[in-house]
């Protein structure tokens, strides 16, 4: 089917019928979703973005129409009307007005509270959540009652003793007949927030390990025991359904192996249900992931289980004389299509296992029969090295000199005693392109070949390499920025793949790291796509913001809907004056000067590191620093 050509036109007036039909101005999302209108990429095919194009048709982007709001709010005030005036014409709350007021410069008493809206806070904030107080006083935002109860040490973790946490931990059990999952711990639900556990016993599962209820590799003591009295029926079903965390069968069989649990038949002996057909395909050398899916198995791992448990003859064990044989001559160098064909019934990984246990090498570029012919009919010839390398298009210089070598058919031109001495001297401390200079009438591979025969090895240590290793560092840099210089924007990974004139991106990774961190050393901002490339999960927020989690996602979109002013993503240091900011990003700044991280992984060792110098900066600063977690 031919591909369908709009016109400029056409897709504009595409724009202006999703507005009239939906009363909106269309997004990335919702084109996506909608497949009577041309798609988003479309667009960016186009006109460079979506956004570009709406700006074309004439729309006022979402953003657009939010500053001419916030333009005439701050007229409205500098022309007298009064803060309760302004809540009510724009259906603002109070916070919010201020956070726009205090953007443009004009200062207002933001934080003070008054002695009646602190004992509100006081009395309320065991039994309300931040929203809830926000909406009840009307004048303060969620975020600044965060702030203000972080300030006064109303942490609502302080009632709960460990000994009251376990009580209701039991009551719940009592009232419902099973333990609780910690989602279930909310204050909504009656009982204590799975938060507060978290910040009493270190995590939710080191409180089931407190109180005993939690047993080995993340079972439930009672799912435990519901395998000890079920599993030697082998009632599947049965089984899976009474367990209170719901498991495969293949985790359920690798948890009653680990307790010694067997399914018994009628005469008390351990068996398999399917233990005669797994056997027979075993045998006949089917594939053990292949084995385990026809079984309903969850891996191949537990088709093993079942061959080390009834002491099946293991396929290794099958290896005859004439495959090995076989194996030894063909491995290093046959087809793979040709190597299994000749080793049946043994699939590739299995061939590479038992090639592992003989010791058996496989050669990364493996010569056919014809090009080793080739080389031996020419190599000795006396023909020039670049000219023998047509007949290897797809080979280096090196690699055709390094297959002569392994053949035994090496340049036999006799080599005298002062090339010898000067081949020793320079070979390890100066780069090939070099060092043929000093060896008037031969050729790269002949250095090469006779390195091999005197065993000398280049040393990368030197000082030659490490000044040519920073040479073209610096050279990969200033293509770099002269490649982006040209594109007017930090090149993506794509990009720099496609550009033959560039170093690629594997050279970047060698020289600096990673490419995100040769654009930091060149001077460019990180581009989020070649930082994270296609398989990164991010989402667009309303306002277009990319956001790395869902959990960021509802934190923007909720800034978005409470029309709260925020940055999104904007450097530590255009805020602080403190060297350890370096290039750290806050996930928002809020009212110029409040900053709001959202702290996703605390548990783990890295992210923890990352967290706590962020947290340290706020602290030593003295900036604020309101820090959300998963559990809040």
């Amino acid at each position: 089917m031919d591909k369908i050509e709009y016109t400029d036109e056409f897709l504009f007036n595409e724009l202006k019928r999703y507005y009239d039909e939906f009363g909106e101005v269309p997004t990335k999302r919702k084109l996506t979703k909608n497949k009577d209108y041309p798609g988003e990429s479309t667009y960016r095919t186009r006109f460079g973005s979506l956004k570009e194009a709406l700006h074309l048709a004439g729309f006022k982007t979402l953003n657009e129409d939010i500053k001419i709001i916030h333009n005439n709010i701050i007229n409205d005030f500098k022309n007298g009307t009064s803060l309760e005036d302004l809540i009510l014409k724009y259906n603002y709350n109070k916070g919010n007005i201020v956070l726009i007021l205090n953007k443009s410069g004009i200062k207002t008493k933001t934080n003070v509270w008054t002695e009646k809206e602190f004992e509100f806070l006081k009395e309320n904030y065991l039994n309300m959540n931040d929203s809830e107080i926000a909406e009840a006083l009307g004048s303060k935002t969620e975020i600044q009652i965060k702030y203000k109860r972080q300030h006064e040490k109303l942490g609502r973790e302080l009632p709960y003793s460990k000994e009251f946490l376990v009580s209701e931990f039991w009551r719940f059990h009592k009232e419902n007949g099973r333990f609780p999952l910690g989602k279930e711990m909310k204050a909504k639900n009656g009982y204590p927030d799975k938060g507060v556990y978290t910040k009493n016993f270190g995590s939710w599962t080191e409180f089931l390990i407190y109180i005993g209820v939690l047993g080995e590799n993340g079972w439930y003591k009672c799912d435990e025991q519901i395998l000890i009295d079920l599993y030697p029926s082998g009632n599947k079903n049965e089984i899976i359904n009474k367990l209170m965390i719901k498991r495969t069968w293949g985790m359920i069989i690798k948890k009653a192996n680990s307790m010694d649990l067997h399914i018994l038949n009628s005469d008390g002996v351990y068996c398999d249900k399917n233990y005669d057909g797994i056997k027979k395909d075993y045998l006949d050398g089917i594939e053990l992931n292949d084995i385990a899916k026809k079984y309903g198995y969850n891996a191949g791992s537990a088709i093993c289980n079942i061959v080390n448990k009834f002491n099946i003859e293991h396929k290794n064990d099958r290896w005859t004389k004439e495959q090995i044989d076989i194996l030894k001559e063909k491995y290093p160098y046959e087809e793979w299509d040709t190597l299994v064909n000749l080793l049946k019934p043994f699939s590739k990984d299995e061939i590479c296992q038992k090639a592992s246990k003989l010791n058996i090498k496989r050669e990364n570029f493996f010569w056919t029969d014809n090009e080793i012919d080739i080389l031996k009919d020419n190599y000795n010839n006396n023909i020039p090295l670049n000219t023998l390398s047509i007949l290897f298009p797809n080979r280096t210089y090196e690699s055709i000199a390094t297959k002569a070598y392994k053949l035994g058919i090496s340049e036999p031109f006799k080599w005298t005693e002062e090339e010898v001495s000067i081949l020793k001297e320079k070979y390890a401390y100066m780069d090939n392109k070099d060092l043929i200079k000093l060896f008037p009438g031969r050729k790269i591979h002949q250095l090469i070949d006779m390195a091999m025969k005197l065993n000398i090895r280049k040393d990368y240590s030197s000082n030659y390499f490490i000044q040519k290793h920073e040479k073209d560092k610096q050279d990969a840099l200033i293509a770099l920025k002269t490649f982006a210089q040209e594109l007017g924007r930090t090149p993506l990974g794509q990009e720099i793949t496609d550009n033959k004139d560039i170093p690629g991106l594997i050279t970047y990774n060698r020289y600096f790291g990673g490419y995100r961190e040769a654009c930091v050393n060149a001077g460019l901002e990180p581009n989020l796509g070649a930082i994270y490339g296609n398989n990164k999960h991010t989402y667009l927020s309303t306002n277009n913001d990319i956001c790395l989690s869902k959990s960021e996602l509802l934190i923007t979109e909720y800034l978005i809907k409470n029309n709260i002013i925020y940055i999104k993503e904007s450097l530590y240091r255009d805020l602080i004056d403190d060297s350890k900011c370096g290039l750290k990003r806050m996930d928002w700044l809020v009212n110029d000067n409040i900053i709001v991280e959202f702290f996703g992984m605390p548990n783990k060792d890295f992210y923890r590191v990352k967290m706590e110098e962020k947290i340290k900066i706020c602290n030593d600063n003295e900036n604020v620093l309101i820090d959300l977690y998963p559990n809040d």
